[in-house]
């Protein structure tokens, strides 16, 4: 038998082992609540990150139509001969553009996956873990 600190009662170890259980067992619960939470707020995040992406994609498609026609009327009022140029002009800045996007997109997945190989070796865990 175990004296508790409290009153100094004598405590069966019976119940001693019970009570150490069920703080085991809530601390078990705590952390799982914690971890649905978790998942939650991310699946949250990534919704609105999503919405602002479309959102921004939108925006961007009509401004760039709004640019494309009044470059189109101004080609259109110096005569039909500069439509040839017009197209010229159109492949070249798309072009740019789509180049631009690729070196871009493999400079930041480069560094964003040396960085998160570098994040699992400190901590010691797989990427299959933390999909889990």
């Amino acid at each position: 038998m175990e004296e508790s600190a409290e009153n100094n009662k004598k405590i069966p170890k019976e119940e001693v082992e019970t009570v150490k259980k069920e703080k085991k067992q809530e601390t078990i619960m705590d952390t799982a609540n914690t971890r649905e939470t978790g998942i939650r707020n991310r699946k949250g995040k990534h919704k609105t990150r999503k919405y602002l992406v479309i959102l921004f994609l939108i925006v961007y498609a009509l401004i760039n139509y709004v640019q494309l026609r009044g470059s189109y009327l101004e080609y259109m009022e110096l005569g039909e001969n500069y439509i040839s140029i017009f197209r010229t002009n159109l492949v070249y800045r798309y072009s740019i553009m789509a180049i631009n996007f690729v070196i871009l997109y493999f400079i930041i997945y480069m560094t964003n996956r040396k960085r998160f190989n570098t994040f699992l070796r400190k901590r010691k865990e797989s990427y299959a873990e933390i999909i889990k």
